[in-house]
C-alpha cells in the first residue's frame, strides 16, 4: 500500500467534506500511479523500452485521477458568488478538454466480453 497522503492529524475531519470518499480516493491514486511508474521503470531497465500497453495503463490511471478530481469539484457546495461558479466552470472545462485530448490519442480500451 502507498504511504497515505492524508495525515492522521486531519483524518478525523475528512468526514466533514461533501464527498470524503472521493477526496481520499483522489489522494490515494497519486502514490499508486507513482508506484506503477516505478514498476515500469524497473521493467524498462530489462526491456530497454516502455510498451504501448504500459503507456495505456498510465493514461487510464491519469484519466481516472482527473475524473475523481472532476467529481470532487462538482460535489463541492458552491457559495452563491459568481467567482466560485466561474472557477468551477473553468476547472471542469479544463479537465474535460484534457481528457478529450488524451482520448484522441489513447481511445478507451474495449471491454472484454
Amino acid at each position: 500500500m502507498p504511504t497515505p497522503i492524508i495525515y492522521p492529524a486531519v483524518a478525523d475531519r475528512i468526514g466533514l467534506l461533501q464527498a470524503p470518499q472521493l477526496v481520499v480516493s483522489f489522494f490515494t491514486r497519486i502514490p499508486e500511479i507513482d508506484a506503477h511508474i516505478a514498476l515500469i521503470a524497473r521493467q524498462t531497465r530489462v526491456n530497454a523500452y516502455v510498451s504501448a500497453a504500459d503507456i495505456n495503463v498510465l493514461v487510464e490511471h491519469w484519466i481516472n485521477l482527473c475524473t475523481l478530481g472532476r467529481s470532487i469539484i462538482l460535489e463541492k457546495e458552491l457559495n452563491p458568488g459568481v467567482f466560485d461558479a466561474a472557477i468551477q466552470t473553468n476547472a471542469i472545462q479544463s479537465i474535460d478538454a484534457a481528457v478529450a485530448s488524451v482520448r484522441g490519442v489513447f481511445p478507451e480500451p474495449k471491454k472484454d466480453s
